[in-house]
Order: C-alpha cells, then sequence, then structure tokens
C-alpha cells in the first residue's frame, strides 16, 4: 500500500470491518483521495471501483478505525524501545553480554547515552550491584546507565562519570554515590543521587530524538493506534524545539 498515491482510489474486499459508527460490521470498504466514501458488502463496494482502483483482498482481517491515544510521551516511549530489559539476568556476565549484544544491534552511538533496567542483584550469581568496572567492559566510548528494577540504584561506566563530572568527595544531597576505600566513585548512584543523574543527562540530539519519535509512532501504528496526544517538555524542555522537531 506504501506506492498508493492519496488521489487514487481502494477498496478493501474479504474482511471483517467494524465502523464504529454504526451497529453491525461490514465487510467491505472504499476510500478515494485518503477518505473513506463507502463500506459494505464485497459486492457493493466492487461496484464502486474503476480501472485504476487498487482492490486488496485482506482475507478476514480485522479493520476498524483507529484509537487515540489522549496521554503520552512520546519521546520517553521511543526511548523505552532502545533501553535494554536486563529483568531475569543471573549474573553480571550475563548482564555484559547482553549488553553488548543489544549495543552491536541498535542505532546507539558515540555521543548518545545507552540505557537499561531491570536488574536485580538478589537474582544475580555475584549477589552484589555491578559497578563502574563491570560497566567499562560494555563499553569505555559511550555512557551508560543501568537501573536496577526498582528504580531507586543505577550504576554508571567510567564514561559517563566524566560526562557527568562525578568524581572522588562527590556529594548529593539526599542521595548516595557509592566510593571505594580510596574515596573514588564505584559508579554506583542511589536515591536522589539517581534522579539527579536523570535531570542532568546532558540533552540529546536532533537526529537521536527524531529516531525515538519515528521508533514510537511506528509502535504505535503497529498497535492500531493513529492519534496521540503527547507531552515531551520532559525530556526536551522547550516548546520551540518539539515544534521544530515534528516539523522533521
Amino acid at each position: 500500500m506504501g506506492d498508493i498515491q492519496r488521489n487514487d482510489s481502494i477498496a478493501l474486499i474479504n474482511g471483517v470491518i467494524y465502523p464504529m459508527s454504526s451497529p453491525g460490521r461490514a465487510k467491505a470498504l472504499f476510500a478515494k483521495n485518503g477518505i473513506i466514501e463507502a463500506i459494505g458488502s464485497d459486492r457493493d463496494i466492487l461496484s464502486l471501483c474503476d480501472s485504476k482502483t487498487t482492490v486488496l483482498d485482506i482475507k478476514g482481517k480485522f479493520l476498524m478505525p483507529g484509537m487515540t491515544d489522549t496521554h503520552n510521551h512520546l519521546l520517553a516511549t521511543g526511548r523505552s524501545l532502545e533501553t535494554l530489559n536486563l529483568s531475569g539476568s543471573s549474573s553480571i556476565q550475563e548482564m555484559i553480554d547482553k549488553s553488548r549484544r543489544f549495543l552491536s544491534e541498535s542505532p546507539i552511538g558515540e555521543g548518545q547515552w545507552f540505557f537499561a533496567r531491570g536488574w536485580d542483584q538478589n537474582h544475580l550469581a555475584e549477589k552484589r550491584f555491578p559497578n563502574r568496572y563491570d560497566l567499562d567492559k560494555i563499553t569505555g566510548n559511550i555512557p551508560l546507565f543501568f537501573e536496577r528494577s526498582c528504580g531507586h540504584i543505577a550504576p554508571l561506566n567510567s564514561k559517563a562519570l566524566e560526562i557527568l563530572r562525578i568524581g572522588k568527595g562527590f556529594k548529593i544531597s539526599g542521595g548516595v554515590v557509592n566510593s571505594d576505600e580510596n574515596g573514588e566513585p564505584t559508579g554506583v548512584v542511589s536515591e536522589a543521587a539517581v534522579n539527579w543523574v536523570r535531570m542532568n543527562i546532558p540533552e540529546s540530539s536532533d537526529e537521536t530524538l527524531i529516531r525515538w519519535y519515528k521508533r514510537a509512532t511506528d509502535e504505535m501504528i503497529k498497535l492500531g493506534i493513529t492519534s496521540v496526544q503527547t507531552d515531551d517538555l520532559g525530556i526536551v524542555g522547550s516548546t520551540d524545539r518539539i515544534f521544530r522537531l515534528y516539523e522533521q
């Protein structure tokens, strides 16, 4: 259907169509110039077709008007689709292996952040929090932020610590920045420090944000959602920038 122009006509036949605007159901649909003009039986709809009409047999598939999501955050949705789910990991090495594989297959590159979530040290063979040195085995060029399943604890790799300028003796009110016996941060932060990290991660590039928008909208379309009301100020922070991104 990607090659069909809006000024062409199209007929969908042999389906199960619920128009929602009236009781009952139909088997076929006719649209022209991007607007649905008629629904009815296969015979009714085929009688409206001409030699230029594209006729598609949808083979009993279900069809209904697109749904509207009245409360969403498209950028957060898109970012979540690029966030690795580490729930079920049984060791830190498994987390490292999953992360390397995920990173190799994702569009995340230098200058962008890699997010993961869902690990629980109680389910890991090592029975401890992963730290900066563990995460550095995944990559030293991309900042990593790996939230525990509860969202209150997260390790960062050395690149993330460098970007956020978290060094020896660094403190955050109401939060904990774990350090080793020499006072160097282990990369593990908790409570208010986790939220501080979230708030201080540099804004993503337009390229990354547009990719998140596209991933989110593609996912919505797969679910039959064709209209979305979204609030993305929590990630972008500027209405001018948001509207500029929408236009792109």
